[in-house]
């Protein structure tokens, strides 16, 4: 029995563990036009909270690091990243990616920060 129980607590762990990314993710928005730079960012932090959710960061924790992260320069140069997920509320932010809902859904869906290519077929 006790054979059974140390393989359901691996199995277990390692659906938790394979769940969240675990390597932590990198921002890249050189060369990137406006409207894609805001996008890059949301996908980033979507991410970060992911890594750090896999990391058993507490949702305390997450809300300071979001609110830190909102100071980084970039992100006070597009500030519509950070004024999107502080309007749509930050606990409801880290619930989203905890329920692990993609950077797509997150951004695009839930913060609109993302334009689908209707939309920017529309612009044309």
């Amino acid at each position: 029995m006790k054979g059974l129980f140390v393989i359901v607590l691996i199995a277990i762990i390692g659906f938790c563990a394979a769940s969240h990314p675990s390597k932590k993710p990198e921002l890249k928005v050189d060369g990137l036009p406006g409207n894609e730079v805001e996008c890059e960012l949301c996908d980033f932090m979507v991410k970060e909270v992911d890594y750090y959710l896999g990391q058993n960061a507490t949702v305390t924790w997450l809300i300071n690091y979001v609110d830190s992260v909102c100071d980084w320069s970039i992100f006070k140069k597009n500030e519509g990243v950070c004024d999107a997920i502080l309007n749509f509320g930050l606990k409801e932010f880290i619930e989203y990616v905890e329920s692990n809902e993609n950077p797509t859904t997150v951004c695009n869906d839930q913060l609109d920060l993302c334009p689908s290519e209707e939309t920017m077929i529309a612009q044309q």
